[in-house]
């Protein structure tokens, strides 16, 4: 009974224990490491997972630093590209580029999955390359419904997430939206708002007609937009 009862305290106790005692990244050093990244969120975008966070105050800050992990409290690799900045002890820019400058970053590595869940963290870092402490722990949520890759609405009403105008607007949203603040905002309140309308039409054929009918403009502009900045062809 005892060992029983030691079995069972190990399995629920020995988890909590672990995350809470994550040790902080090689670079850290109080005292000198700029304050943790704070506000960090992910979500879903098309085929690529996206992270924001608040923008550090320090004066002296050159970049951040995004992990990534398929556990809580273990296993997170940097995702920057370059070298380690364990590499760089010999200056305090950011030479190799391998620093993320702003406070967002786009996952798009090749082997993302959308029946997993992904654990992010991110680390600021000041000149002399000191490292802060993890941010705080988010994950990219499940995405099992396919129509989650593409626009929900557009992807209801044109009846294919493979849709020439389902594609032009992802294209639009990838090059124009996602990459300024606004944009991400609005991303992000689709996102939460896009499914349930995406239900709703597909209850009703009449209603989706309509939405087409209206989405054709949108898909026009969006069209102009993007051979405007010649990447579609004429």
């Amino acid at each position: 009974m005892r060992k029983f009862k030691f079995v069972v305290v190990f399995l629920l106790v020995v988890p909590g224990m672990a995350l809470a005692a994550m040790d902080p990244p090689e670079r850290y050093v109080p005292g000198l490491s700029p304050s943790p990244p704070a506000g960090l969120s992910a979500y879903w975008g098309g085929s690529e997972i996206h992270l924001e966070w608040n923008e550090n105050p320090e004066a002296n800050l050159i970049g951040y630093v995004v992990y990534r992990s398929l556990a809580k409290a273990y296993g997170f690799d940097k995702l920057n590209e370059g070298d380690s900045i364990d590499n760089d002890l010999d200056g305090d820019t950011d030479e190799d580029g391998e620093l993320v400058a702003g406070n967002w970053y786009e996952d798009k590595s090749s082997d993302l999955d959308s029946d997993r869940v992904y654990y992010y963290r991110v680390t600021a870092v000041v000149e002399g390359y000191f490292e802060s402490n993890w941010s705080e722990l988010v994950d990219s949520g499940d995405t099992e419904d396919e129509s989650l890759f593409g626009c929900f609405i557009a992807t209801a009403a044109y009846g294919d997430i493979s849709a020439p105008e389902v594609q032009l607007l992802q294209a639009f949203r990838d090059r124009f939206l996602v990459s300024n603040v606004p944009g991400r905002l609005f991303v992000r309140t689709y996102y939460k708002l896009g499914p349930p309308a995406a239900r709703v039409l597909e209850k009703h054929p009449l209603l989706k007609q309509v939405v087409k009918k209206h989405l054709s403009a949108v898909v026009f502009l969006c069209r102009l937009s993007l051979r405007f900045r010649k990447i579609l062809p004429d």
